[in-house]
């Protein structure tokens, strides 16, 4: 009778397919050397060669597998849980609540950290995603974890609505901020703006968001430059989070 020793396969396995490389198994834990590896599972079998590479990313991931290691004819088995964190697309959020929602992230079950220390402590619920907006600005961080695996998402928090006219502009100014009437303002999904003289003659139109808060009037009409005198103006719009807004005043032109 020729005893055999048993062979031992290691310990289960987690791999990521967001983020771990097709790349061999821990063979160096699997005892005695020399043995093969195979799996009866149809869905590992043939992206897992007998030396021990696997490529599981083309593995469906949220699954137990088996993965046999075979010496001498005598078999162990370990267990191979293909697993993976979807975070969801960057994404720009503008809430008109207290609070609000990360992006629905895949498989259902993870949580939710941010390695910045106020994202952080922003976080209400880390099962859910639920995040208080209070402090919160610009792009942050936040990660989904799954099962030891990780994805990040970049959320770009706005800040407080505005949008407005300056009163006054001088179009033959040397300050290139002063000489062209702008819109100014956060958050600004689209507007159009229209200017009239006093009389209610039609001067100017703009419906490009870039255009009237980049470049736009230069106090001209037709090409020929106006000369100093009060304009009327009718802004109308919408911020990123879906409010309108209407506005109407004045504008001083001056030399």
């Amino acid at each position: 009778v020729i005893v055999k020793p048993l062979p031992i396969a290691g310990t289960n396995t987690i791999l990521c397919t967001n983020i771990d490389p097709s790349a061999y198994l821990d063979t160096a834990s699997a005892l005695p050397a020399g043995g093969t590896w195979s799996s009866p599972s149809s869905a590992v079998s043939p992206y897992l060669t007998s030396d021990g590479y696997l490529d599981h990313v083309n593995i469906d991931w949220g699954n137990y597998y088996p993965i046999v290691y075979t010496y001498e004819g005598c078999s162990d088995t370990l267990l191979l849980n293909v697993s993976g964190a979807a975070a969801g697309s960057d994404t720009t959020i503008c809430p008109n609540t207290t609070t609000f929602m990360l992006p629905t992230a895949l498989p259902l079950g993870g949580s939710w950290t941010s390695p910045d220390a106020i994202g952080s402590s922003s976080i209400v619920d880390p099962l859910t995603g639920e995040v208080d907006k209070s402090g919160l600005e610009g792009t942050i961080p936040f990660v989904y974890n799954n099962q030891g695996c990780p994805d990040t998402v970049l959320v770009t928090v706005c800040g407080e609505n505005i949008v407005f006219v300056p009163n006054v502009f001088s179009p033959t100014s040397s300050n290139e901020n002063n000489n062209t009437l702008q819109v100014f303002g956060d958050n600004v999904d689209w507007l159009i703006i229209k200017i009239f003289d006093r009389w209610g003659e039609f001067l100017y139109e703009s419906k490009s968001t870039e255009e009237a808060m980049n470049f736009g009037w230069d106090g001209t009409k037709g090409g020929e430059p106006l000369s100093p005198q009060v304009f009327v103006y009718y802004l109308e719009g919408a911020f990123l989070d879906g409010e309108t807004f209407f506005k109407q005043g004045s504008i001083t032109s001056v030399k």
